[in-house]
């Protein structure tokens, strides 16, 4: 969304809400709350679809993208998809040249006296953790 905004572009985000009983994502919008990645998303525009666990086991994330992107089409809009945990030639391409900055990170850091020794990193679809092994 940050990088959306910077370019001037919109984000849409399809997030799937935990499991609450609810299975009306119109329910459940008081719930999702204001934090983290959320919240940075929101400040920078970013437009969410919310979709319930029910919802997205019944339809998955491929078609639900596909259906944002039908609409957002009909719309006049000229919309690109990223697939869940960024899997397509273009994602992998970000992932080699993150791997490349990291790398470059590592000798500035090592020449410093400030070496490291491990890499961290957050993970949800395992696209990232994939990318960079």
């Amino acid at each position: 969304a940050v990088a959306a905004c910077k370019l001037g572009l919109e984000s849409h985000l399809i997030l799937r809400l935990e499991d609450r009983g609810i299975d009306d994502a119109a329910e459940a919008c008081d719930g999702v709350g204001l934090s983290g990645n959320l919240l940075l998303s929101r400040l920078m525009g970013a437009r969410t679809w919310l979709v319930t666990k029910k919802e997205y086991r019944k339809h998955g994330s491929q078609a639900l993208m596909e259906r944002l992107r039908e609409r957002l089409l009909a719309e006049g809009r000229k919309p690109y998809v990223i697939p869940l945990g960024g899997s397509c030639p273009l994602g992998t391409w970000g992932y080699l040249t993150a791997f490349e900055e990291l790398r470059q990170q590592a000798e500035l850091a090592l020449g410093a006296g400030e070496g490291f020794s491990d890499i961290v990193l957050a993970t949800g679809s395992g696209g990232s953790l994939a990318g960079l092994s």
